[in-house]
């Protein structure tokens, strides 16, 4: 199974990616892609990708 009952999820807040009723069973595939795109952004992988394409990096485009 891919998803899970998510204990913390509070239906008296909004939903948002971490107040959702469900969340990504640990042993799935999605999980173990989700923890892959975790660490290439903890490395700085993403944001070095995204500049070379883009000439600029994101921060610098979302604080213009």
């Amino acid at each position: 199974m891919s998803e899970e009952v998510n204990p913390d999820y509070d239906p008296q807040q909004a939903l948002v990616y971490n107040n959702f009723p469900k969340k990504v069973a640990k042993r799935s595939t999605a999980y173990r892609f989700q923890m892959a795109l975790k660490a290439l952004k903890d490395e700085s992988f993403t944001d070095k990708l995204f500049k070379k394409y883009y000439d600029i990096s994101a921060n610098e485009l979302l604080s213009q």
